[in-house]
């Protein structure tokens, strides 16, 4: 047998070796675990030692900007207003303000406002006129330090910092909608990603205007549904004489699902909307939830 024949047999048998010992695959993968979305926050029951003495802070720009007179009117700083009969604008001459805070919820939440009212009529007569559609902001957020907070309106595909982080913002234009003060147009001067602990405080009383802005922390029991619109309605433990609707945002997509009858612990600052005071939930670290059964 020549040599060729003898070396084509080896390597024909040597292929059908391998095709037939072929190695089990099965060990190769893991079975499917069920898991769920982890989103950790750190809070804390410590006060924030900043602004400093002399330092001025969200507190001290609350008192100077808000509140703007008019729901329909926003402020800008001199030669930053809207041009004639474009839009209805009051000079502050206090802005532009620059203003540090930590985040306290991530720029996720949407938020829908009156849009501007065109330049028509004397004074504050509205007969005549309309709004313009409503304004649409799909990232705003909140920044909080030991004094106050604000609620800033954003629209951002991505968010340039989380909870935790330290951002500065050059103020420009603010408006108070229906109560609510808010930043309207800013700047972002710097950002510091720290992932530092949230202060909270406990909510031991109904909450109020000056709530606004805080974070706080409620204990209790769900006492119906989660709804629609991701609201849960929760009796706290303090026996307050109401229930709060805590507006969870997108997080019912993302395990958060409260049954009644769950005891819960929630944490967020808190807004003012429609007569009601909903603590705001981006994060599924801001709930906890211990199943009654």
């Amino acid at each position: 047998m020549s040599r060729l024949l003898v070396l084509s047999s080896l390597i024909s048998v040597a292929c059908v070796d391998l095709r037939t010992a072929a190695e089990d695959p099965d060990p190769w993968y893991s079975s499917p675990e069920q898991t769920w979305v982890e989103e950790p926050v750190a809070f804390t029951d410590v006060p924030y030692s900043f602004p400093g003495a002399g330092e001025t802070g969200i507190r001290s720009f609350r008192d100077a900007v808000f509140p703007v007179e008019n729901f329909y009117e926003i402020a800008y700083g001199p030669d930053e207003q809207f041009p004639d009969g474009a839009c209805r604008s009051v000079v502050d001459n206090d802005l532009p303000y620059e203003v540090r805070g930590i985040v306290t919820l991530k720029p996720a939440w949407y938020q829908k406002i009156d849009g501007c009212l065109a330049q028509v009529g004397e004074g504050n007569d509205l007969e005549g006129t309309g709004l313009d559609s409503d304004e649409k902001y799909y990232s705003s957020y909140f920044i909080q330090d030991k004094d106050t907070g604000v609620f800033v309106l954003f629209d951002s595909r991505v968010a340039p910092f989380d909870m935790g982080d330290y951002v500065t913002l050059r103020v420009r234009g603010v408006r108070t909608s229906f109560d609510v003060d808010m930043v309207y147009a800013h700047d972002i001067v710097s950002v510091e990603h720290a992932s530092d602990p949230i202060y909270y405080e406990e909510l031991l009383a109904l909450p109020t205007l000056d709530d606004v802005g805080k974070v706080k922390r409620i204990s209790g029991t769900v006492t119906a549904e989660l709804g629609t619109f991701g609201d849960i309605a929760v009796e706290t433990d303090e026996g307050l004489a109401a229930t709060f609707s805590l507006s969870l945002d997108l997080n019912r997509r993302r395990a958060v699902d409260p049954k009644v009858g769950d005891h819960v612990v929630v944490t967020g600052p808190v807004l003012y909307s429609y007569e009601e005071y909903p603590i705001l939930v981006t994060h599924k670290g801001q709930v906890e939830i211990t199943p009654a059964n």
